[in-house]
């Protein structure tokens, strides 16, 4: 976020609110490239152990290796597109709402720095909940299918 930020800092046609909005939507988006893999081999361990489960994979680092070995590295990032599509908007609202909250209850200290920040991410789920519940079908697919 903060390296968003510098990037927008000078922007002369930009107002407060929509630098942190695209600060915070370009925060989002570089942590898609991380956090993608991630996800995909949860939702594959998840679908794995449950009931009736096919119980290939031992762990994750396993189940990891499985997605590599059989369908190549960039299957890791099945889900991608549709992970940016919930991680840029929601994490732009996030900023915006964290920032005007905290200026709005900065006299309450912690207090006040407490609720900016659980009713952002109460906010910032309503925005990313749709997006999420995609990434989840695309991500828990059978390896299989493509």
């Amino acid at each position: 976020y903060s390296h968003g930020s510098r990037l927008l800092h000078d922007s002369k046609t930009l107002s407060q609110p929509s630098k942190t909005f695209l600060a915070g939507s370009y925060a989002g988006l570089l942590s898609v490239a991380v956090l993608v893999p991630f996800d995909l081999v949860k939702c594959q361990m998840q679908v794995d152990r449950a009931p009736g489960g096919a119980q290939r994979f031992r762990n994750s680092f396993q189940c990891a290796s499985v997605v590599m070995r059989e369908q190549g590295p960039l299957a890791l990032y099945r889900g991608s597109l549709v992970t940016a599509w919930r991680d840029c908007p929601s994490s732009g609202v996030y900023f915006v709402v964290y920032e005007v909250l905290e200026r709005l209850l900065s006299t309450h200290g912690d207090a006040g720095t407490l609720v900016a920040g659980g009713a952002s991410g109460m906010i910032t789920w309503l925005v990313a909940y749709p997006f999420d519940t995609v990434k989840t079908y695309i991500q828990s697919q059978p390896l299989e299918i493509p």
